[in-house]
């Protein structure tokens, strides 16, 4: 994937839920992308607790039978991004291990119903870096 390629914007999943909107990062979240493999589809989490599943009131609605209604949750805590199952039926896989939760790292796969993503924490880093240089200029 060429360096270009992140500064687009996403392409958006066809199935995301009805009341999902792009807004800006939460405070204290960096962005985690989940590229859907194979494929253009893409999906960008800039807030805690974002639930994946079957169901039209998941955030993101993945609409396969094994996924569970409520799947799974991803969650931003001091800048690390955790995904927690929620009592699925068919689990989750984080390089192909499975999983009841699991702290996501840059280049990871997770397994989700018959959905794969790749973990991109490529935009998480910069955010960081960003924000040690800022604090360098303030203490100087």
């Amino acid at each position: 994937m060429s360096d270009n390629q992140h500064d687009e914007e996403p392409v958006r999943l066809p199935f995301q839920g009805p009341h999902w909107r792009k807004e800006p990062p939460e405070a204290g979240v960096v962005p985690l992308r989940l590229q859907l493999r194979p494929g253009p589809f893409s999906v960008e989490v800039t807030r805690s607790g974002v639930v994946f599943g079957r169901h039209s009131t998941a955030d993101i609605r993945l609409p396969l039978p094994d996924v569970s209604r409520r799947h799974c949750s991803f969650i931003c805590d001091n800048g690390r991004w955790q995904i927690v199952d929620l009592g699925s039926l068919n689990g989750i896989f984080v390089n192909d291990v499975p999983v009841r939760q699991a702290e996501l790292h840059d280049r990871d796969t997770i397994r989700i119903g018959g959905f794969i993503f790749d973990v991109d924490l490529s935009a998480a880093a910069t955010a960081s870096t960003m924000n040690e240089t800022m604090k360098r200029r303030r203490a100087s």
